[in-house]
């Protein structure tokens, strides 16, 4: 296989992610729980009859590597893919929330914090190794949210807020390497659907009736959550993560613009100090990785 279909996959993945915004807006009406509920559910539904048909000998495959298995290992993948399901699902309803009830531009500011502050985490709790430049691009990054803060006071607390719960969910991922990363999307879409059902017991839950409301959250389950997400995995198989984490930059960029050109956003000069900056700490960060790519 051409390594070039591996970087179409990843630059597909994250190009088509910029958009999100353009498929919860129009979701404006309903609650970010509504619409989070429907796009598990259908993301939930459309992966596991998709992975039973397309992908039933590496099910029973992972069952007997599941049995194998000691006990303790079992306890840390259910503990990682259960704390991991909850950080995403957090991550998912709150970037809804500042789509739809703050800006497109806060959430594009938390995409463009969410890999440095992943980075940060690694640091430590798994003890990584962080280079003096990535240092310095964290420092560049913290100064960005202050200038951020000065701009829009309450938007940046969002903006952190999701990029931490998606970085937490990156960091259980990345010890969750006992199954097949395909297998746990799944159980954790599944999982997600099982948490958040307890919300339509305790108000007045009543179904959509809007077509619109169910081809919008189709859409968001199906085309911005399992596709990018399977594409993610299958570009991953063939370039280096660094790579994947250069391409990732794409989603935050499209986003901004999408706020600037089409949602018509207005941008005063601390937050352009904020986006430069923060510009500034990706470039600064992944220097060794944009250097290997550039010399490819």
């Amino acid at each position: 296989m051409s390594q070039k279909n591996y970087y179409i996959a990843g630059l597909m993945s994250f190009a088509i992610w910029g958009f999100m915004s353009l498929a919860i807006k129009p979701l404006i009406a309903y609650s970010s729980f509504s619409i989070l509920f429907y796009r598990i559910f259908f993301a939930g539904l459309v992966g596991l009859v998709a992975f039973v048909i397309f992908r039933r000998k590496s099910l029973l495959s992972t069952r007997k590597k599941y049995a194998e298995l000691i006990k303790k290992d079992k306890q840390k993948f259910w503990l990682y893919t259960i704390s991991g399901t909850i950080f995403l699902m957090f991550n998912w309803l709150l970037f809804i929330y500042v789509v739809n009830n703050i800006n497109v531009q806060t959430a594009s500011f938390a995409l463009f914090m969410a890999p440095i502050i992943t980075a940060f985490l690694a640091y430590i709790l798994l003890k990584e190794r962080i280079s003096g430049i990535k240092k310095a691009a964290i420092f560049i990054s913290f100064i960005a949210c202050v200038s951020y803060y000065m701009a829009q006071h309450g938007d940046i607390l969002f903006a952190l807020l999701t990029a931490l719960c998606y970085s937490i969910y990156m960091i259980t991922q990345k010890r969750n390497n006992y199954l097949p990363k395909d297998f746990i999307v799944v159980i954790q879409m599944v999982l997600m659907l099982i948490l958040i059902m307890p919300y339509f017991f305790l108000v007045d839950f009543q179904l959509p009736s809007e077509i619109s409301f169910y081809g919008w959250t189709m859409i968001l389950g199906i085309v911005f959550t399992l596709l990018t997400l399977y594409l993610n995995l299958y570009a991953l198989q063939g370039i280096p993560a660094s790579t994947v984490g250069i391409l990732l930059y794409i989603s935050p960029i499209i986003t901004f613009i999408l706020a600037i050109t089409y949602f018509k956003e207005t941008v005063n000069p601390l937050q352009i100090l904020s986006y430069l900056l923060i510009l500034l700490a990706v470039v600064l960060f992944n220097y060794t990785s944009i250097r290997k790519i550039s010399n490819l």
